[in-house]
C-alpha cells in the first residue's frame, strides 16, 4: 500500500489496492457488514425496509455459488468466529447476537449455533480477533460492549464494560 499524509488533517492513512473479485450472484438488499475468510468466502449481513416492517438476512457467497437466509430483524455487523472460521457471529438490531454455521445457511429450518441475548438495545459492531479467536466483542445501543467466551461448546459472556448515560 501507499502511505499518503492529508494536510488538512494531519491524519496518515494507508491506500491499499488489491484485486477484485465479482461476487457470484446478486443482493437485493442494503448490505450493512461483510466478514471475508482466506478462501475468499464473503459473508453478506443485510437489512431491508418495508413501510414499518423491518427484517434481514445473511448471504454467504462462495467460489461456485451463493446461499442466504432470512433473518426476523435488521443486522448491522458479521465477524468470522473461531479458529477454523467456519461459523460467523451477526449482531441484529433487536439487541441479539446470532452464532451460526456456515453450512447451516441457505438449509430449510436452520437453527443458530448460539443466540447471545443479554444487550438490552441494538447491537452496533461485532469484532472477533485473530489473535484470539474464541473471544468476540459486542457493542451496543444500551452504553455497553461485552465481551464473550466460546468454551466447551457454550458461549459466556465475561466481561460487560458500562458506558457513559447522560
Amino acid at each position: 500500500g501507499e502511505l499518503r499524509h492529508t494536510r488538512a488533517t494531519g491524519v496518515r492513512r494507508r491506500m491499499v489496492t488489491t484485486s477484485v473479485t465479482q461476487l457470484p450472484g446478486e443482493i437485493y438488499a442494503q448490505v450493512d457488514s461483510l466478514a471475508v475468510r482466506s478462501d475468499a468466502t464473503v459473508v453478506a449481513a443485510t437489512s431491508r425496509v418495508f413501510g414499518n416492517q423491518w427484517d434481514g438476512g445473511v448471504t454467504v457467497f462462495f467460489e461456485g455459488g451463493q446461499k442466504s437466509c432470512h433473518m426476523p430483524c435488521g443486522t448491522t455487523d458479521v465477524v468470522f468466529t473461531g479458529a477454523e472460521q467456519n461459523s460467523f457471529a451477526l449482531s441484529c438490531d433487536d439487541g441479539n447476537i446470532v452464532v451460526l454455521a456456515l453450512t447451516s445457511v441457505g438449509q430449510d429450518g436452520w437453527k443458530p449455533l448460539h443466540l447471545l441475548a443479554e444487550h438490552d438495545d441494538c447491537v452496533t459492531g461485532l469484532s472477533c480477533p485473530s489473535y484470539a479467536p474464541d473471544t468476540l466483542a459486542s457493542t451496543s445501543c444500551d452504553h455497553t460492549c461485552r465481551l464473550w467466551t466460546f468454551r466447551d461448546g457454550g458461549v459466556e459472556c465475561t466481561r460487560t464494560l458500562e458506558g457513559h448515560h447522560a
